[in-house]
């Protein structure tokens, strides 16, 4: 028997919703990063600034970062471009400029730009060594990618850092350790645009490891066993943090395994736990299933109306009188 139309409106309507419903977590969380900075965007820096920039290599950023236009109160200005680290996900690339009076920096590229006022009274934090505050291992799968990382919460206010690690004490004394510049938060590929002290006020937090679509931020391999750690914090004015005298020792198995001897420290736990979502990553996915849900119950509504409307018209077509 052929359905009536007014089902096989419903049954559309209904699959419609569903799929929305369904894929809301995964269209969230793999929305298409975006460039990054360190400072943040519109934050403010001090005369002769140092600025990083990432580029998430999963975009239109493939090979080579692109060229950065440097101005200064809307005027251009030389600047010392370089790239600093280069993995599978982004690349980190320095800009080095001498200012001389000028009270506006911006960063260019195509379809993208970055503001910061410079301040003369610009002063950088505590250079002492960095504090990690908490250790996190997140490891989970879903529809389209997975999570097994990592993740550094940071207390050392900074503008970027420098992670280096190697598999072993031995691997450090013989200088093998590898370096990449972060930055403060992996969610500033997402974050960008937000305001400089709405994100500043994020805990800094650095993934070592595959972040979902995002991709490795460290080589696999690395995550098969023990990694000893050390994080630099980078600041706007070119310094950097005091060096940590020793590599921490982070593994999963034995997350109170020593490293190189060094003097007596508290033992920093390692938690493992599911990957948090962030607020913007929520709201986009509670968007999503509010509209399959709207979609569903709209074609509801129109087929309980058309239903009404064509019994009405059968108790009219009843109750006329037969012609004459």
């Amino acid at each position: 028997m052929t359905r009536p139309w007014s089902l096989r409106l419903v049954a559309l309507c209904a699959g419609a919703g569903a799929l929305l419903v369904a894929a809301a977590p995964a269209r969230a969380r793999c929305a298409g990063p975006g460039i990054a900075t360190g400072p943040a965007d519109r934050a403010a820096v001090p005369p002769d600034p140092t600025i990083h920039v990432f580029f998430p290599r999963r975009s239109a950023y493939q090979d080579r970062a692109p060229r950065i236009r440097v101005t200064a109160d809307g005027k251009p200005i030389a600047a010392r471009i370089e790239e600093v680290s280069r993995g599978e996900s982004f690349v980190a690339v320095r800009v080095a400029v001498d200012t001389d009076g000028q009270k506006q920096l911006t960063l260019a590229t195509d379809g993208w730009h970055a503001r910061f006022r410079i301040d003369p009274q610009w002063r950088a934090p505590s250079r002492r060594p960095v504090e990690l505050a908490k250790i996190d291992h997140r490891a989970d799968e879903w529809t389209c990618s997975f999570t097994r990382a990592w993740f550094l919460e940071i207390a050392t206010p900074a503008d970027a850092f420098r992670v280096e690690w190697a598999r072993s004490p031995e691997a450090w004394q013989r200088g093998e350790q590898t370096a990449a510049v972060f930055p403060r938060n992996d969610m500033d590929f997402w974050h960008g645009r937000d305001p400089a002290p709405r994100r500043q006020s994020e805990p800094a937090s650095v993934g070592l490891g595959h972040l979902d679509c995002f991709g490795y931020t460290i080589p696999a391999e690395a995550l098969d066993g023990p990694l000893y750690v050390k994080v630099t914090a980078l600041f706007a004015d070119g310094s950097e943090s005091e060096a940590s005298p020793q590599p921490r020792r982070i593994d999963r198995r034995d997350p109170a395994a020593p490293g190189p001897p060094r003097a007596p420290e508290p033992v920093l736990a390692v938690h493992t736990a599911p990957a948090a979502t962030d607020t913007t990553t929520q709201a986009l996915a509670t968007g999503l299933v509010f509209t399959g849900v709207a979609i569903l119950a709209s074609g509801i509504l129109v087929v309980a109306l058309l239903a009404s409307r064509r019994s009405r018209h059968r108790r009219l077509s009843r109750s006329a009188p037969p012609p004459r």
